[in-house]
């Protein structure tokens, strides 16, 4: 699921992962979502996340 975040916006591949977590039971799910959003291993996923807060409040000043 990380590698997902390293992705340009990629709706089909998504779509995969969903397919997959479907299948688990929800704590389950929100054990995976919980410490993908925790993470601090990887120094790629943390400028990623970075990135992707910047660009959605470029989108948001836009929506306003």
């Amino acid at each position: 699921m990380p590698a997902l975040q390293l992705l340009p916006a990629n709706p089909a591949a998504s779509n995969e992962v969903w397919d997959i977590l479907v299948h688990y039971h929800y704590e389950v799910r929100y054990r995976l979502y919980y410490q993908w959003k925790t993470s601090q291993k990887y120094p790629a996923l943390i400028v990623s996340r970075a990135e992707a807060a910047n660009e959605a409040k470029k989108l948001l000043r836009y929506v306003t």
